[in-house]
């Protein structure tokens, strides 16, 4: 009886046993960037197919890659400067289960400088006008001309030109106004561009750089100083 458990057992779970072994199929991570690398793995001929398997190092569940029948794949939309494990699922026939896993091979990918990386991606066709609201030069009037390239927009402004962009408005709008900023200050805005809300930011607008006036309102006449005759 022990025996015909025991049998019955091993026809069930062999698979399952035989596909947690791991083998050295030469794993190899390379031209690691802030949000891709690339993977490459030598097999023998006894395996028909391969199928990455990447993970955070803080993350409990595997994520699968395509499966591909070739020696290498692309690894994209990574977080920069995090640390990845990866491993190769290999398969005897593309429509078998797992045979065998490599060994987990571990990055990290690089850190991004933001300004450099959203200046490569400026699309110079793009055109961004700024102007002071009629009347009220503490309002700025903002004009986007997409070329029906892009859909949505994220509106970014700083007070420098090279960092501290942040995100003010998200819009499907071309023609829009920001809310009353300070008086008598210099602005950097940008557009960030994609598709719709959900896309990913395909391109950037120039910059353009406007300074804020004064209200009418908040300018007080001088007081007129007596003259000692």
């Amino acid at each position: 009886m022990f025996k015909l458990i025991f049998t019955l057992f091993l026809i069930f779970n062999l698979p399952q046993l035989h596909a947690q072994t791991t083998t050295d199929f030469n794993l190899k991570i390379k031209k690691i960037k802030g949000n891709q690398a690339q993977a490459k793995w030598k097999c023998k001929d006894t395996y028909r197919a391969y199928r990455l398997q990447i993970k955070s190092t803080s993350a409990a569940i595997w994520e699968d890659k395509i499966l591909t029948t070739g020696d290498h794949n692309a690894l994209i939309n990574l977080e920069p400067n995090t640390k990845y494990q990866v491993r190769l699922a290999v398969y005897k026939n593309s429509n078998d289960g797992v045979a065998a896993y490599s060994h987990v091979v571990a990055f990290t990918t690089d850190p991004i400088n933001e300004g450099k990386q959203q200046a490569k991606m400026v699309d110079d066709d793009i055109v961004l006008q700024a102007t002071h609201s009629s009347n009220q030069p503490q309002i700025i009037d903002l004009k986007i001309d997409a070329k029906n390239k892009y859909f949505f927009y994220r509106i970014l402004i700083s007070q420098s030109p090279t960092i501290g962009f942040k995100e003010v408005l998200k819009t499907t709008t071309t023609h829009l106004s920001l809310a009353p900023l300070e008086a008598n200050q210099t602005y950097y805005i940008k557009i960030a561009l994609s598709m719709h809300e959900n896309a990913p930011i395909k391109a950037y607008s120039g910059i353009v750089q406007i300074k804020t006036g004064f209200n009418i309102a908040d300018i007080k006449p001088k007081s007129k100083t007596k003259m000692n005759r």
